[in-house]
This record gives structure tokens, C-alpha cells and sequence, in this order.
């Protein structure tokens, strides 16, 4: 499982470019959602396949530390579209939506709000559920 076991940064770009089994293993408890936006130390850090920005209403910010930092991520912090912050739960329960991309999705292309967010806690780890998937769960 993704941990907070004090491993380098460096060291995280493996759990989503060369060895994905344990996203993998928590992707495969997402049951009929769609995805999974990742939590370590407290912090959001990206989802299984893209990075994230959330909206408070004013600037969309990303993870500080995201797990794979990414190319579109890049080029929009370059651009000033979006800015680097650490982002709480507390922070993604009061945004207004979250918006998913990496190099062959366009920013702004997945956007979601956050009544379609479904929190849930498990082994230990906080594992976000999103899109529109949840019916199990009433979303």
C-alpha cells in the first residue's frame, strides 16, 4: 500500500511509473467508483493516473508533493494556471471541485464537484472515491 513510511521523494515516482501494483491494490478497492485521489502524511498528493487541482472559488492549487510530479502539471505551474500548495481533506471538503489531468488529458477537460467526492477510510489509509460511480453508497 502506499504509505507514509518516510521514503524520499524521489523514491515515489515508482509507485505510479514502473511498479503500480500498489496503486493497483488500492485501485481495486474503489468498487463502482471510478478512481481514487491519494492521501499520504495528511496530505493529497494526485489520484492512480493524473494529477490534481482543486477550485476554492478563486485559485485552483496542487499537491505540493504528488507521487509523480507530471509534464502537464509542470507546464501549467509554469503558467501560472495553477499553484503549489498542500492540500488537506479539510481543504478538499471545502473546495468547490476538483479537476483531473495529466499529458494526454487537458486541465479542465475532467472537473468534478465535490458533492460527487465520496470519502471513505480504509486499512489505514484514506482512499477518495470520485465520478459518478458510487451508487452503492448513494452519490
Amino acid at each position: 500500500m502506499v504509505n507514509s513510511s518516510g521514503r524520499r521523494r524521489h523514491d515515489n515516482v515508482g509507485y505510479k511509473s514502473t511498479d503500480r501494483s500498489r496503486l493497483n491494490a488500492l485501485v481495486a478497492q474503489k468498487g463502482n467508483c471510478d478512481d481514487i485521489i491519494i492521501v499520504k502524511h495528511g496530505l493529497l498528493t494526485d489520484t492512480s493516473f493524473t494529477n490534481l487541482a482543486i477550485f476554492d472559488g478563486k485559485h485552483w492549487v496542487t499537491p505540493r508533493h504528488p507521487l509523480l510530479p507530471g509534464t502537464k502539471r509542470a507546464a501549467l505551474l509554469d503558467k501560472g494556471m495553477i499553484q503549489k500548495a498542500d492540500i488537506t481533506l479539510e481543504d478538499l471538503r471545502n473546495a468547490n471541485k476538483v479537476s483531473l489531468f495529466n499529458a494526454m488529458i487537458d486541465f479542465g477537460e475532467i472537473e468534478i464537484v465535490i458533492e460527487h467526492v465520496h470519502f471513505e477510510h480504509a486499512l489505514f489509509l484514506l482512499i477518495y472515491k470520485i465520478f459518478y460511480g458510487c451508487s452503492e453508497h448513494g452519490y
